[in-house]
């Protein structure tokens, strides 16, 4: 029962619930980390151009005042599919989640997220994955019955937060492997940890001490653990992305704005413009663009009017050091008063 209740809280304290996503901390004594949390979502939500979205979208919408929501799932294997009557649900990150994204009503019709008819008309038909295998992206339509409990509160989950889970599926499994495979990983694990220990030590610095640090030296640092700690590469995409959906101004961003969407393609083509081996499937542990090459991106294909530049710097920095310490170093419980 023990077991169980600490999986169950693994998975509570992965979620988001929407409704109370403002709301001031009651605690008496609660962590720096939900503190700065706290005040990223307030600075997002108020202080930057598309940040409102984050709560009034068109999907929460739909979800609120819905009794069913339709889901656009694309898929090479839609044969496979109609056969056997069954999705197999995706791997990695997602925790056995099926990758889908909401059919939107408009009026009398019906139209696709963005990130959907994206993923369906840009990145599945350049997947060099599925070229090489002779597989063509289709899509299936699910149709979801929502319970009246959705309309009260939308809660939704934080891959990002799912470190824990992770590792409590590894605890549970572990006595597969033999005492030599447990001893070899650990190994393995303990040696990528001093070898990232620079950039570890340098967010300690920054979180706790708040040492000022030469930006030259922290990303060199930051890129440089990447190689080790690939989960890094994941943070920084997550990062990179979100800087984008909360600044772009685009005329493509407008359009999706004024729908009730962050717009999805600007972080999806810099992805797969800066790293086109990503197309072949690899994960984001190979996500580390310079600098130099994320505001020479932006800046061409003019994606934020008026791109500051150093404070862009300062983001980046600041979010990584927080998300490092926060999720991968799991440092939510020490106290302020």
């Amino acid at each position: 029962m023990e077991q169980i209740n600490s999986h169950m809280k693994n998975w509570a304290d992965a979620h988001i619930f929407y409704g109370t996503f403002l709301h001031e901390l009651r605690e008496r004594n609660f962590s720096k980390i939900k503190n700065d949390e706290q005040l990223w979502r307030k600075w997002a939500v108020n202080e930057t151009p598309n940040g409102k979205l984050l709560l009034e979208n068109s999907f929460f919408h739909t979800l609120k005042n819905s009794s069913k929501i339709s889901l656009f799932h694309v898929t090479p294997n839609l044969e496979k599919i109609i056969d056997t009557g069954a999705l197999y649900s995706s791997g990695g990150c997602l925790v056995g989640s099926i990758y889908s994204t909401p059919i939107i009503p408009a009026g009398r019709k019906m139209r696709v997220h963005n990130l959907g008819k994206y993923v369906f008309k840009e990145e599945a038909p350049q997947a060099s994955y599925l070229k090489e295998k002779g597989l063509k992206p289709s899509f299936v339509i699910i149709e979801v019955d929502l319970p009246p409990r959705t309309h009260d509160n939308v809660i939704g989950v934080d891959y990002t937060k799912l470190g824990n889970v992770h590792l409590a599926i590894y605890k549970d499994l572990e006595y597969l492997l033999s005492f030599q495979e447990r001893a070899s990983l650990q190994e393995i694990i303990l040696n990528k940890i001093k070898q990232s220990l620079p950039f570890l030590n340098l967010v300690e610095n920054i979180r706790h001490k708040e040492t000022n640090v030469d930006e030259s030296e922290f990303f060199y640092s930051f890129l440089s653990a990447i190689d080790h700690l690939p989960i890094l590469g994941y943070i920084y995409f997550e990062v990179v992305a979100e800087y984008l959906m909360l600044f772009q101004d685009n005329a493509e961003a407008k359009l999706a704005y004024e729908s009730g969407e962050f717009f999805n393609a600007s972080y999806k083509n810099l992805m797969f413009n800066l790293f086109p081996d990503m197309l072949k499937g690899i994960g984001l542990g190979f996500f580390k663009p310079t600098i130099e090459q994320l505001i020479q991106y932006i800046k061409k294909k003019k994606l934020i009017s008026k791109f500051n530049e150093r404070k862009f710097i300062n983001y980046l920095a600041g979010r990584i050091a927080f998300l490092t310490k926060a999720r991968l170093l799991n440092e939510g419980d020490a106290r302020i008063n």
